[in-house]
């Protein structure tokens, strides 16, 4: 469901953005559909990434927050009609942080739940490699 999420969010961050040179910044949104999707297909195997999951959407809720307290304060009116073309980034900016902070919600009571079950069985140690024996006909 979060996978889902990521995925349109990035299309709609990348729709968002009107100069190329702006590609790179975006890009590191491209990190949480993997994530999400790696914490859907395995959740008991990559389930110690979660809390990068978690830390990476509240660091970008609260950096959404600030960008609207600073874009309010400095004069742009959010319009009772989103509609509005002067005003469309900062209505779709609201709308991917009330987003983020609910799929932040949904991660943390998944990852809350998950750890309330039994712990996984330890991890075997890797033995180290035999040294290489060259068979002599191999120059």
């Amino acid at each position: 469901m979060l996978f889902l999420y990521d995925c349109v969010r990035l299309g709609l961050v990348l729709g968002l953005t009107k100069d190329s040179a702006d590609i790179p910044l975006v890009a590191v949104n491209a990190l949480f559909p993997v994530a999400g999707f790696f914490l859907f297909a395995g959740p008991q195997q990559y389930h110690e990434y979660g809390p990068l999951y978690v830390a990476g959407k509240a660091f970008g809720v609260f950096a959404g927050l600030a960008w609207i307290f600073f874009a309010l304060k400095n004069g742009l009116r959010f319009p009772l009609l989103p509609l509005a073309k002067t005003n469309y980034t900062v209505f779709s900016l609201i709308i991917l942080t009330v987003a983020d902070t609910l799929s932040l919600l949904v991660r943390l009571s998944i990852h809350k739940a998950m750890s309330k079950q039994e712990p996984l069985p330890p991890v075997q140690p890797m033995q180290p490699l035999q040294p290489f024996e060259s068979r002599g006909d191999i120059a």
